[in-house]
């Protein structure tokens, strides 16, 4: 029986299994959140006989004799091997610590997860597909790294469903390699080959590092967040292990992130992620990109009945305009790219039209830090263009071009006192002016 057990971390314990836990303390505190270091596990624990830890925080030799009651630390997640485990085992054995972890940890769930996983990106029934044609597990070149339980597991799932399964395994599995016509193969030929991989290592185990990689993708990051997305502690020490692949694996790591609900436009670009601003100000370069919100148009050749082709402006309802932008931290920011969403191409604005949209909650006349004022050119199109759009079984009035231009009603007189010359307000509806004779109108 002991006197205190304090989960110093999310520990994602059942309701039943927390209730149990009184059986075994006199007291039980549970944190909902990480902890930022060492410092931060002592004074949790403070004089408990007891520590339960997850696999997402290092409970170091700082902090194992830091607590100078502790007896036992229940590590809720695999226990491989005293190297690779998040508590340092050795120190706390100095101590008199017991250390238990969860044995072979690892069930059908997990099975379950990857092969949903992979079905979704093959057939693209998620947000992304591997190749352009959907593709059957049947055939698929399979690398399992790690023969532990759950390799094994995952290995007999994918061969189930017709995979060709190969592996890595620091010990060689002859039992398996017999039984189950699985292949061993070297690390890097391994990798060579195989055209899905499925890494089932313990924490701390690395194996892969620069030669095999340049960059790590985690997309979107939210699969794998641990602790609350708003809270600037649980995310600093969330992102501190990027920092650590960075520097482990001698690569980059890039994560995907998501904006929060609402218009964005209003804010800056580093400033639109969901959740903690550690998103924004962790990283060493950020890539934002926002929808421009503003009918589009498109010129089309049409011929008239005395056979002379024109060109005319017409909406172009088939692709919509995007905005990519970026926060550099040492360097200069870069100037903003606009392109159209034409996929599987995306081509960018070479003409400088998207230059005048603004996204969804833009403030008015601050549209970007390169087009804080517009050119008479961009004035002139975005009337123009309102005009246009404007229903014509209808009074065309001040208001109707102001939303249709995305612009206030005052910005819309101004537009109108500007080309006068081409634009009229008469009783409340704008008009154009005819050309004048001998002259031709400005298209």
């Amino acid at each position: 029986m002991f006197q205190k057990i304090v989960a110093v971390e999310p520990v994602n314990l059942l309701p039943a299994a927390k209730e149990r836990l009184h059986e075994f303390a006199k007291e039980v505190v549970l944190y909902d959140s990480l902890p930022a270091d060492d410092e931060e596990i002592i004074r949790r624990v403070g004089d408990a006989d007891a520590a339960l830890i997850s696999y997402t925080t290092r409970m170091g030799r700082k902090a194992v004799t830091g607590c100078p009651n502790l007896r036992y630390i229940g590590m809720c997640c695999s226990l491989y091997e005293e190297k690779s485990a998040n508590v340092d085992i050795a120190a706390a054995r100095e101590k008199g610590i017991v250390v238990t972890g969860v044995k072979d940890y690892g069930d059908e769930g997990v099975v379950e997860y990857v092969i949903s996983e992979l079905v979704r990106y093959l057939h693209g029934f998620g947000p992304k597909q591997w190749r352009a044609d959907p593709m059957e597990i049947t055939g698929l070149k399979a690398g399992v790294i790690g023969m532990g339980a759950t390799g094994t597991m995952i290995a007999a799932g994918l061969q189930y469903f017709g995979a060709d399964v190969r592996y890595f395994s620091r010990t060689r599995k002859p039992a398996l390699e017999e039984a189950h016509g699985y292949r061993w193969m070297e690390l890097p030929e391994l990798l060579a080959d195989c055209d899905a991989i499925f890494t089932c290592l313990t924490k701390n185990v690395i194996l892969m590092k620069d030669e095999q990689f340049a960059a790590v993708i985690i997309d979107p990051i939210y699969k794998v967040i641990t602790g609350d997305e708003n809270n600037a502690s649980d995310m600093g020490a969330f992102c501190n292990q990027f920092d650590k692949i960075c520097t482990e694996m001698g690569a980059s790591a890039i994560y995907c992130h998501h904006h929060s609900k609402g218009a964005q436009g209003g804010k800056k670009a580093m400033d639109r992620a969901s959740g903690s601003g550690v998103f924004a100000r962790d990283p060493d370069a950020q890539l934002d990109v926002i929808e421009l919100k503003k009918p589009l148009f498109k010129e089309v050749e049409t011929e008239t009945e005395d056979g002379e082709v024109v060109e005319i402006e017409q909406f172009d309802t088939a692709r919509t305009a995007w905005r990519l932008e970026a926060s550099l931290r040492e360097f200069p920011p870069i100037s903003p790219v606009n392109f159209y969403f034409d996929y599987p191409l995306h081509p960018v604005d070479t003409e400088g039209v998207l230059a005048s949209f603004c996204p969804e909650g833009s403030p008015l006349g601050n549209l970007d830090s390169s087009s804080k004022r517009t050119t008479p050119e961009v004035r002139k199109r975005r009337l123009d263009e309102a005009f246009e759009a404007a229903p014509k079984n209808e009074p065309i009035t001040i208001k109707t071009l102001a939303e249709i231009a995305g612009v206030s009603q005052d910005t819309m007189r101004r537009y109108l006192k500007e080309f006068e010359d081409e634009y009229m307000v008469y009783r409340g509806t704008v008009q154009a002016r005819p050309p004048l004779s001998g002259t031709s109108q400005v298209p």
